[in-house]
């Protein structure tokens, strides 16, 4: 009996008679077993669940569960069938599914595991209401506004005020407003988020604009100056930026198996085993002090070989200053617009001068793009993003509005008129008169057509301005130059190719990762026998090791995954799938290389005489997320760091450096015990993760998420007691110190 008949029968039946032993057994005894082809039939359904009614896809789990239960409910739960807001409000179908699968426990054999999911999810029932009611009430909003919007008219053209471009110029402010506080840990305020959160926030509500009132080509657009200046904006970005907090969290409950626990009326949301919450705030703080390291590190050693960009902003600026800013309109639609004489872009198109040339920000945005794709600057710059664009091309794509921000921004705001500067803020261009623009600077109109289209925002999809901060309007296309000139578009423009399945981005990035391993392996030492990309049959079933170390009794097995680094927990889901496919991998792996039988063979058609007596494995990960945290005992370790450990041993910072190894010299043994939980190195860095909870609080509700924020002057401390102090800069260390305690 094939699975689609299967599914059929089940949707036939009553939900009494599918709940029945007897109805289970019958449909098991017409099929033994689930072929993988029949698990990629019910999980294409599962990734299309709004296709479909909820009892459909509640039979579809159930299907599933007959014979796999746990993986059923693990596989709905990757695909977001659980989450209370996927479906839409018409009902709580996500409730619906978590209790008919309760309903099947009598006949269904779920481990405790799955029924503690579905239990503490069960308990979130709530977010499904904080959803609904938070998204008409920005409906609502939205309605309201557009229908008090102020209409004026100039000749036989209406202008009327529109909430998405208040949005918008809203978005840019915040790029200016300097010495802006910050509470990390509350969510229940604006000040609790940062810019990519409210560029979120703005991206949902102008979604919901779209959606309720239209972004129109046959209308002109203007904005309220004292609306975007006023506290009320603000009330609406932050009940956008909760609805994405809280999915965030939410997130971390399905996807990633946080625990949830319930004390006095509040919600705690939680890491029970606090190592992998740890990996991954870890991560995120070390790649941002590796980044402004390697800024400073690359500036030092490029001094006066780029021409910097900003210096030449300010040259134009400085020469031709006022003449570039005109004043345009009258009364509430007065604004200052800007004029650019032709030849002022002539140098970008002479070879002699810019063409062809990195400017020093480019370079250095190129150089660590590159580091974190782990390619040489040479393969970054020409990784393929469209049909006939490569990251190159990007950067001479954003060029032009990094170059038109440097030189407007400081113009604009040195004007007196602040609700002048607020109409001022967004662009509105002809796609013709961009195009040429960009051709100018690119080289190719085929080249900047593409490229435009790729960062222009698409009905069909969710909007995110920091991926697609065009918007088509007026005749022409709106954007937030901040969010255009100061977003990684770089990074960006991979990252939606990734998600949206690209196969001119989306290609195996993993061997550049695996000839990066084998190279720190090789480069110094020669005692090592590394073979890669390794094909072996075990049990019937097939394999593959990346990386394979050989040193006298060691067998090190090395799996390779380099994901782009996420900025999201959305974004994480894909991580978390590299590592959990890692797992299995290795898992594999390291069974066959137990059997004394084929590890004797296998090491012999390697022309390896040594006995193998210890087996070690390691997944190698691109990115920083997850560094330290081990999966299944496999341990997750950061390339850069493990080229550290084996070819340098020193950690380097602006408040000192410090040596790892326990001698000068690299032995085999500071690899064996890098790749323990219990490394200095490892439990210095988790031990100086200090708890705190992120909250908010709904209908008088406190609901927490428990985190950590790095300590740096603990891991400091500890680095100087585990690990050989090189250097001390006592002047940086009483400064950190002071700066914190203030």
């Amino acid at each position: 009996m094939i699975i689609r008949e299967i599914l059929d029968h089940v949707n036939n039946v009553s939900l009494d008679q599918l709940l029945n032993d007897q109805t289970i057994i019958e449909l098991k005894q017409k099929k033994q077993n689930l072929s993988q082809s029949d698990k990629r039939i019910l999980l294409k359904i599962l990734s299309e669940f709004r296709k479909y009614d909820v009892q459909f896809i509640f039979n579809v789990i159930l299907t599933y569960s007959m014979w796999s239960p746990d993986e059923a409910v693990a596989e709905a739960r990757k695909k977001g069938v659980f989450r209370y807001k996927a479906w839409g409000f018409k009902s709580n179908c996500a409730e619906f599914l978590l209790r008919q699968i309760q309903n099947t426990y009598t006949v269904i054999t779920y481990s405790d595991k799955t029924k503690q999911f579905v239990s503490k999810k069960l308990t979130l029932t709530w977010m499904f209401d904080f959803y609904k009611k938070t998204e008409e009430d920005l409906v609502k909003y939205i309605i309201e506004h557009h229908r008090n919007r102020k209409k004026i008219r100039v000749g036989n053209n209406l202008f009327e005020e529109a909430l998405f471009k208040e949005l918008l110029v809203y978005a840019d402010l915040e790029f200016y407003l300097k010495n802006r506080s910050h509470e990390y840990i509350n969510k229940h305020k604006l000040v609790g988020y940062g810019h990519e959160e409210i560029s979120d926030s703005i991206s949902y509500i102008i979604y919901l604009y779209d959606a309720t009132i239209g972004i129109k080509s046959d209308e002109n657009y203007t904005v309220s100056a004292d609306f975007v200046l006023s506290n009320e904006i603000q009330k609406i970005i932050l009940m956008g930026c909760k609805v994405n907090q809280i999915q965030e969290w939410e997130v971390s409950v399905d996807y990633f198996d946080y625990s949830v626990k319930i004390i006095e009326g509040s919600y705690k949301i939680y890491d029970e085993t606090q190592f992998f919450e740890k990996s991954i705030r870890l991560g995120y703080v070390r790649r941002n002090m590796q980044e402004e390291l390697f800024y400073r590190n690359i500036i030092k050693h490029s001094e006066g070989k780029y021409l910097s960009l900003s210096e030449l902003g300010d040259y134009i600026k400085n020469k031709l200053g006022e003449q570039l800013i005109k004043k345009a309109g009258m009364g509430e639609l007065s604004r200052y617009c800007f004029e650019f004489p032709e030849p002022l872009f002539d140098p970008f198109q002479d070879p002699n001068m810019y063409q062809g040339k990195y400017f020093k920000e480019e370079m250095l945005s190129v150089a660590y793009n590159a580091r974190e794709l782990i390619m040489s600057t040479e393969e970054a710059s020409s990784k393929k993003v469209t049909d006939n664009c490569i990251l190159d091309d990007i950067v001479l794509f954003q060029r032009f509005f990094i170059l038109i921000n440097l030189i407007t921004s400081q113009l604009l705001f040195n004007q007196k008129d602040r609700k002048k500067i607020v109409r001022s803020l967004i662009p509105h261009f002809q796609y013709d008169s961009l195009i040429n623009i960009l051709t100018i600077f690119i080289g190719d109109r085929v080249k900047a057509e593409e490229l435009l289209k790729l960062f222009t925002y698409k009905k069909d999809k969710k909007l995110d301005l920091q991926y697609t901060p065009f918007l088509e309007a007026s005749g022409g296309l709106f954007f937030s130059n901040s969010l255009v000139s100061k977003s990684n578009l770089l990074r960006n423009c991979i990252a939606n190719s990734y998600l949206s399945k690209n196969q001119i981005v989306n290609q195996d990035d993993r061997e550049t990762l695996v000839h990066e391993c084998v190279g720190i392996f090789s480069r110094k030492h020669p005692e090592y026998h590394v073979f890669y990309n390794q094909n072996f049959q075990y049990c019937g079933q097939k394999g593959e090791i990346d990386v394979l170390v050989i040193n006298g009794n060691d067998a090190i097995l090395i799996e390779c995954k380099a994901p782009l680094n996420p900025t999201s927990n959305f974004e994480m889901r894909a991580s978390s799938d590299h590592i959990n496919k890692a797992s299995r991998q290795l898992d594999h792996c390291k069974a066959a290389f137990m059997d004394k039988g084929f590890r004797r063979n296998y090491m012999k058609s390697l022309n390896i005489s040594d006995e193998i007596k210890n087996i070690y494995t390691c997944i190698v990960f691109g990115n920083r997320l997850f560094n330290g945290y081990s999966i299944n005992e496999h341990p997750i370790r950061y390339v850069r760091e493990l080229d550290m450990i084996l070819n340098n041993g020193n950690i380097y910072s602006a408040v000192g450096d410090w040596r790892v190894w326990q001698s000068e010299e690299f032995k085999h043994e500071e690899l064996i015990s890098f790749l323990s939980p219990e490394h200095p190195l490892v439990v210095a860095n988790f031990k100086s993760m200090e708890k705190v909870e992120q909250y908010m609080f709904i209908k008088g509700k406190k609901v927490c998420f428990e985190t950590y924020v790095f300590n740096f002057i603990k891991v400091m401390e500890q680095y100087d007691v585990l690990f050989t102090i090189q250097h001390k800069n006592e002047n940086v260390r009483e400064k950190l110190k002071k700066s914190i305690e203030h």
